[in-house]
This record gives structure tokens, sequence and C-alpha cells, in this order.
């Protein structure tokens, strides 16, 4: 090779990219095991149920949805587009679980990514409990 040919970088960036594709993984598993809000209301399954599918088909994205496991897989939108995961489930006759997982692991969308969650169990909420009284 002469001395004024220039080398192509390419393995370096892609240690570095294999680098850091590892640390992110690795950040990001402790962030998606600890991004979960729940509630629990004091209704049926069937009124908990229709509550969340129906705000997330009108308000959100739908991808999934599965009455028989209880399991609702939605996103925000087409841009920032924050994963969730919602299980229903009936804990006791008249009492019924709502929980929502983040399925991100980047750190710093979550604060945002986690007012559209209290945005989606609001409407949750006001669903199974009915208008103000």
């Amino acid at each position: 090779m002469n001395s004024m040919e220039v080398r192509p970088k390419t393995p370096a960036l892609q240690r570095y990219a294999a680098r850091f594709i590892l640390l992110a993984a690795l950040c990001g598993s402790s962030t998606l095991a600890a991004a979960n809000r729940t509630r629990v209301y004091e209704a049926r399954f069937d009124a908990v149920w229709t509550a969340a599918d129906s705000v997330a088909k009108e308000s959100f994205l739908l991808d999934h949805s599965s009455r028989d496991k209880g399991r609702l897989l939605f996103r925000t939108g087409p841009l920032r587009a924050y994963r969730f995961e919602v299980v229903v489930t009936e804990m006791q006759p008249g009492r019924t679980r709502v929980q929502l997982d983040l399925r991100t692991n980047l750190r710093g969308l979550e604060k945002d990514a986690w007012r559209n969650a209290a945005r989606y169990l609001d409407l949750v909420s006001r669903r199974v409990q009915g208008p103000p009284k």
C-alpha cells in the first residue's frame, strides 16, 4: 500500500457501533423491567376490557388485541411511536387491574412516553367510571 493511500476506518466504526448497541441493550433491559404503570378498577373485567380496547382503537394505533389473554399492543403514532403493552386482569369479581408497560429502551424518551401512557389510563378511567356526577 502506498503511503499516500488512506485506509477506510470501517472496522473501527463497526467495533464502535457494536459497543454502542451492546451498551444500549444493557441499559435498555433495566428500563424495560421497571417501565410500567398499574391501575385497579372497582369494575368487572368486561367493562374494563371494553374501555381499554376502545380507547386503544380510537385514540392510538392498535397493533394487537386479544380479549382471551387480556392483552393489547398499541403505539402512540407513526412518528413518535411509543409502544405499549396492556394486560387487563380480573383480580376478583368486580375488581380488575390494568397494567401498562412501556416497550422502548431509550431512556430519554420515557418522560414524553409516560405522558402518553397517563393520557391512555385517564381515558380508560373516564370510560370505566362514566361521566362525572
